[in-house]
């Protein structure tokens, strides 16, 4: 586990020794966190096997959340988080909905944009796509699901409340603020 969270380390993520020990078997890394530092450059195209826990928040890292990248953590991955970050690009919905161990996926305040996955996996509990460019409805394929956590905040994201709270039993937070959601609860 490596974290230089909050820290003033600055550069290319590329030049950072740990993302090369991320794809080294016998130095893997479990969780990265490199959250709110001054690092920059782009995301890896995949080869980081193995990481559990991924954290790049507020970070200047940039570039596109790729289907590789994402296959590669595709078994691992529980937590991915790039909220604040410069990632953009299509969101890979398909993708997102492989990865089977994901618990926590935050790509809030990013410039990534597209329509919401069709469908979650079944282990996915806490959503934040907040301040994206993603839009469309939430899908019927996102009922019965676990999740407890779901902000779509500052999205194009539309439907009818009436039909979208009932789906989501589990949720403890619901954060639909200055979307096209609309309805009436009864």
């Amino acid at each position: 586990s490596v974290s230089l969270s909050g820290t003033r380390v600055s550069g290319d993520v590329a030049g950072v020794p740990l993302w090369h020990m991320v794809r080294q078997p016998h130095q893997a890394i479990s969780s990265l966190d490199l959250s709110w530092t001054r690092l920059s450059g782009t995301l890896p195209m995949g080869g980081v096997d193995g990481i559990a826990h991924i954290t790049l928040a507020g970070c200047k890292i940039g570039g596109e959340l790729t289907t590789d990248l994402l296959e590669s953590l595709k078994s691992t991955a529980v937590s991915i988080d790039l909220q604040s970050t410069q990632t953009s690009g299509t969101l890979p919905g398909d993708a997102l909905a492989e990865m089977d161990a994901l618990n926590q996926l935050v790509l809030s305040n990013t410039k990534l944009w597209g329509s919401l996955p069709s469908r979650l996996n079944g282990a996915l509990q806490h959503l934040r796509l907040d301040h994206s460019g993603v839009r469309g409805t939430v899908p019927t394929g996102w009922h019965g699901n676990g999740l407890t956590w779901l902000d779509l905040q500052g999205t194009s994201v539309s439907g009818d409340v009436a039909t979208l709270l009932p789906r989501f039993t589990r949720l403890g937070l619901l954060n639909v603020a200055s979307t096209a959601i609309s309805g009436t609860i009864t």
